[in-house]
């Protein structure tokens, strides 16, 4: 199963000892190489989950530890319990395949994954996306999982979501008179300046969640 996965086979009795959880890129690994649905992995909500070929690696009793600590990988990433949490949709930024979808103002609540929305996070508009790409790195790497409060006012060097006519972007805002600048932390990518009323949408970032 490690090597099916592309991980050590430490990791592997880690997880099944319950010392660790895997992160968000083995879990999409168990979804796309051994058949099991990505939903329900994260989130627990499908009816029917259908095993696929886990079943061939491992015990019952290792599968049921495994599958356990795939449920609660992200919120135990980001420090606090999903049990109970809302659950928030999950788009991709900066590339992936499932782009943020608008519906009036805000993202629309439905979407292929979800995650749990982290303690005293009161806006019923809040909306997560996983990070593609290296435009913002050091400091946000691929795979990283970004929450954004479109309640949370965005400040001049405020970290947001971006809503343009071809595509919403991640990036560091600073607003001068009429327009605003786009600054990504990789300085390989290019600065943009648009026009204020060009951004349809500014979101705050309000939580970061790490692969690492």
């Amino acid at each position: 199963m490690a090597q099916n996965l592309g991980v050590s086979q430490k990791t592997i009795s880690r997880i099944e000892k319950g010392e660790t959880q895997p992160d968000f890129s083995l879990l999409m690994a168990i979804h796309e190489k051994l058949d099991v649905s990505a939903q329900w992995l994260i989130t627990g909500e499908e009816a029917t989950p259908g095993l696929g070929r886990l079943a061939d690696f491992f015990s019952e009793e290792a599968l049921s530890r495994v599958l356990k600590a795939a449920l609660r990988e992200v919120s135990t990433e980001a420090g606090y319990d999903a049990a109970g949490a809302t659950q928030l949709p999950l788009f991709d930024i900066e590339g992936g395949q499932t782009s943020v979808v608008y519906e009036g103002d805000l993202p629309v609540r439905e979407a292929p994954l979800y995650v749990a929305a982290p303690p005293a996070l009161d806006d019923p508009g809040a909306f997560a996306c996983q990070l593609h790409g290296d435009s913002m790195t050091p400091e946000f790497v691929d795979g990283d999982i970004l929450i954004f409060s479109p309640a949370a006012k965005v400040s001049t060097g405020d970290y947001a979501c971006v809503r343009l006519a071809d595509r919403s972007a991640f990036r560091l805002v600073f607003f001068l008179d009429d327009n605003i600048r786009l600054v990504a932390l990789n300085r390989s990518h290019l600065e943009e300046q648009v026009h204020r009323g060009e951004a349809a949408g500014l979101f705050k970032l309000v939580w970061k969640m790490s692969k690492y």
